[in-house]
């Protein structure tokens, strides 16, 4: 198996028959970067989309202190609210606030993936270079947070995340099923496949 990048930025897109079940995104371009650690599962919804709101039930929604609300929908694991504001602290809120609030990010196990349905051709280096610039910044803030950060419920607290914390559920299986037929088109000379499935549970 080859080994995965820890770092890597594409495009991808959803192919399959016209009865196939999609994901909220028909395609996208995607950056994926490691994290200090694993981490619990996060999405953070750009309301200027708002893609995901039928995908995640609102039960693990959270509200965050200030504007935060307006510009993003925080998702994370029931029971796993202090834990996902442990990491969203201001310093992280404000940086999402300043570069990221267009795109969609993900925190899965101890990755980040940023993701961003503006790309008019391939070639797009304006909005490549902004998301570069955005995952230089937040890997200094989040990764500060993820390096102190402990789940008391796991087996191994300061390595692992219990299993209640590891995935968001789901509304419908349309998710799952759509992520086993992204196929990946590599971009900006990167020679490496995507290896980010929505859900690999």
């Amino acid at each position: 198996m080859a080994r995965r990048p820890a770092f890597q930025i594409a495009v991808a897109r959803y192919t399959g028959g016209k009865s196939d079940p999609k994901g909220p995104r028909s395609a996208f371009r995607v950056l994926e970067m490691p994290l200090p650690r694993v981490l619990p599962h996060l999405m953070i919804d750009s309301r200027r989309n708002d893609r995901l709101r039928s995908f995640l039930p609102g039960v693990q929604r959270l509200s965050l202190e200030g504007d935060f609300d307006r510009y993003f929908a925080v998702y994370a694991p029931e029971g796993y609210a202090r834990d996902a504001l442990e990491l969203l602290t201001p310093d992280v809120m404000v940086c999402l606030l300043d570069h990221g609030r267009r795109w969609d990010i993900e925190v899965v196990e101890d990755r980040l993936v940023v993701a961003s349905h503006r790309f008019r051709a391939a070639s797009d280096r304006a909005e490549v270079t902004a998301m570069l610039l955005f995952s230089e910044l937040v890997a200094r803030e989040l990764g500060h947070q993820a390096g102190h950060y402990t789940d008391p419920r796991a087996d191994r607290p300061r390595t692992q995340v219990a299993a209640a914390g590891r995935r968001l559920r789901r509304r419908s299986a349309a998710w799952s099923t759509a992520a086993l037929a992204l196929a990946v088109a590599v971009m900006l000379g990167f020679p490496h496949l995507l290896g980010w499935w929505l859900d690999r549970s």
